[in-house]
């Protein structure tokens, strides 16, 4: 007797008289039946327990269409898409597909207002770490600070942005932007600083950090902001005069750390150049002049946020012996020739600053930039007189001050008339109460 086992449906049909075509041992038949009639019911279990769970390939071809199964097997395209050539993970479009309108509307946000710039090679300032990826063509991308797989969310997907770091104080932009927090000392704006943020700034997207301090995003935005350089609040552009993110905090008499008295008389802001000027090409810091649209002067005309002369309070140029005065103010140099150079007749004199003449150059002895003590940026005491220009003249005219030889006396030219009661009409300059040149003839007092 021999065992037989049919090769259809893998059944074993017992005993039969005539041998089998291959001999095969009893105890070798029976296991071979045995396997055989459970194969069937261990497949249809795996299938089940297949089917069963989530295809997640499905979720991946959402954003990776080059994952959908045809292209993996095929590898060409199909009658309703084209195989994706370029083996990338991300792209800029991939990330636009969702983010037009069919999943969230960030387009004005994202792409139509101004934003990191993305397509371009990293410049020589900018130092991009190994973990944030660039193209084939090692350019920007989205992808180069988001990514969608293996970050961390525990503070919330509204705050990460599938950011491939924490941003938390700005860290992540000062991974790459290097340099741009070493303070006033070395020529760049504060940061890390506790301060009182202005709502006209948080009302425009800038943030605080953590501790209430001055961090990258409350000037800066890296999408959705209006301005050059991703600035919540543009400082220049077309139709702007003035800088009006400066002039947030800032304000007009920028001397914050200052008492009020001190803050009212400051270099004019948001003025013409004067038809003198003569600017240079570049500035010693290398940047070129800048000025309004139309022509005027504000705080990035001597000043760079982020690009200052170390120690010369973000200045573009060092104000050398009155240097930077003189390239708005040439004609004034003829103040060098004469008995009011105090560089000169008194070298040892200081201002309200404590500097003295002979380090700071002529015009320190009587002009300060930001805390002048009454008209005319004034850098003196002022002394005693019956109008701003008088004190002015008196701060040295006067007995025990640096011209105490030169007063003028007790009967002297009467100042601070109103020519419009006698009916004078001069070509000498006239001034209002507050000091300022009338420009008319039959307007204003009479000064020294």
């Amino acid at each position: 007797m021999w065992w037989r086992c049919s090769a259809i449906g893998s059944v074993c049909t017992g005993l039969s008289d005539s041998p089998p075509i291959y001999p095969v041992k009893p105890w070798a038949s029976l296991l071979l039946c045995l396997v055989l009639l459970l194969l069937p019911q261990s497949l249809s279990a795996t299938t089940q327990k297949t089917l069963s769970g989530p295809n997640s390939s499905k979720e991946c071809a959402i954003c990776h269409f080059r994952w959908v199964e045809v292209f993996y097997r095929t590898g060409k395209s199909t009658d309703i898409a084209d195989y994706p050539e370029e083996r990338v993970v991300g792209s800029e479009m991939m990330c636009y597909s969702c983010h037009d309108g069919s999943v969230a509307d960030s387009r004005l946000k994202v792409w139509e207002r101004n934003r990191h710039r993305t397509g371009i090679k990293p410049s020589e300032k900018v130092e991009v770490p190994p973990n944030f990826p660039l193209d084939k063509e090692g350019r920007l991308q989205c992808f180069t600070c988001h990514s969608a797989h293996g970050v961390d969310t525990r503070p919330g997907i509204e705050k990460t942005i599938f950011l491939r770091m924490s941003n938390r104080d700005s860290q992540m932009c000062r991974t790459c932007h290097v340099g741009k927090e070493r303070g006033p000392s070395k020529g760049s704006h504060p940061i890390d600083v506790p301060f009182d943020i202005p709502e006209e700034i948080l009302e425009a997207g800038g943030r605080p950090g953590s501790r209430g301090q001055i961090i990258c995003q409350t000037c800066h935005q890296p999408h959705g902001t209006t301005g050059d350089h991703f600035l919540v609040i543009p400082n220049s552009g077309k139709g702007i005069t003035h800088s009006a993110l400066c002039e947030a905090c800032h304000t007009r008499a920028p001397a914050l750390k200052e008492k009020t008295e001190l803050r009212s008389h400051s270099h004019p802001m948001d003025v013409p150049l004067l038809k003198e000027a003569r600017l240079p090409e570049r500035w010693e810091n290398g940047e070129e002049p800048y000025l309004s649209y139309d022509g005027r002067i504000n705080c990035r005309t001597c000043h760079s946020p982020h690009n200052g002369l170390p120690g010369s309070k973000l200045l573009v140029e060092r104000n050398r012996k009155s240097s930077l005065c003189f390239y708005c103010h040439p004609s004034k140099r003829v103040v060098e020739r004469s008995k009011h150079n105090l560089a000169l007749s008194a070298p040892d004199e200081r201002n309200i600053e404590g500097d003295r003449v002979a380090d700071k150059g002529v015009c320190s002895a009587c002009h300060l930039m930001h805390k002048g003590t009454g008209p005319k940026m004034w850098a003196r005491e002022l002394g005693e007189g019956r109008s701003p220009m008088e004190r002015l003249c008196l701060s040295c005219h006067s007995d025990g001050r640096v011209a105490g030889k030169k007063t003028v006396g007790r009967y002297s030219h009467p100042v601070g008339r109103d020519v419009r009661r006698s009916g004078i009409e001069t070509d000498l300059p006239l001034y209002t109460a507050d000091g300022r040149k009338t420009g008319r003839r039959d307007e204003g007092r009479v000064e020294c």
